[in-house]
């Protein structure tokens, strides 16, 4: 059981990284296309 709840936790911290690292990447590509627009 213990062994189960340590994989569900590592996971779920994989996903969270996951979701951080989109976000992250989908600002970080607003941001380009929007000074690309600008200019």
């Amino acid at each position: 059981m213990e062994d189960r709840d340590a994989t569900i936790y590592k996971l779920s911290a994989a996903v969270v990284n996951l979701c951080q690292m989109v976000e992250y990447l989908a600002s970080e590509h607003q941001h380009g296309s929007a000074s690309q627009a600008a200019t």
